[in-house]
């Protein structure tokens, strides 16, 4: 069964990569959207069973992720870096 808190990740990663994409905001505004994202994902890996297709694409997620990200790297982290992994798997 999968987890409720990972479909809602998998939905709040979407809902970031569509409004950045259509969106014409400063850059900063997204730097809290995205650390609050790393911090839902460890959560949700920590939920999930290892060796499962679900905690693999959590960790990849988590893996492309800066810790310390900056708020002029933001925009450019979701849009090349997080829309290809959200959109580009199968889920």
């Amino acid at each position: 069964m999968i987890n409720k808190d990972y479909i809602f990740l998998l939905a709040k990663a979407r809902n970031l990569c569509y409004y950045c994409s259509i969106d014409t905001r400063p850059r900063a505004t997204y730097i809290h959207i995205v650390r609050s994202l790393r911090k839902d994902m460890k959560k949700v890996l920590s939920q999930l069973e290892q060796g499962t297709d679900e905690f693999n694409y959590v960790l990849e997620l988590i893996k492309s992720c800066p810790q310390k990200i900056k708020a002029e790297e933001c925009r450019d982290y979701i849009i090349n870096k997080l829309t290809p992994l959200i959109y580009g798997k199968k889920n």
